[in-house]
């Protein structure tokens, strides 16, 4: 999954099933921005702004955080 957070992405790895619709983020993987700020690591407050937006944001598809 792809998260854009102003003008840098990150990349969070993850299992997504399709019945239901879930798709589970590891959170191990969501630690440093993608190119080109891949040498500046994500604070926890992000990760926190980032995770409780996305699960609060209404899609078809479930998101699990592990």
């Amino acid at each position: 999954m792809v998260i854009k957070y102003g003008k840098r992405n990150a990349i969070i790895s993850g299992e997504l099933t399709f019945d239901p619709p879930i798709f589970y983020a590891d959170l191990n993987s969501f630690k440093n921005w993608d190119f080109p700020n891949e040498d500046e690591k994500i604070t926890e407050e992000q990760i926190k702004k980032i995770v409780d937006f996305i699960s609060n944001f209404d899609n078809s598809t479930k998101i699990i955080f592990e």
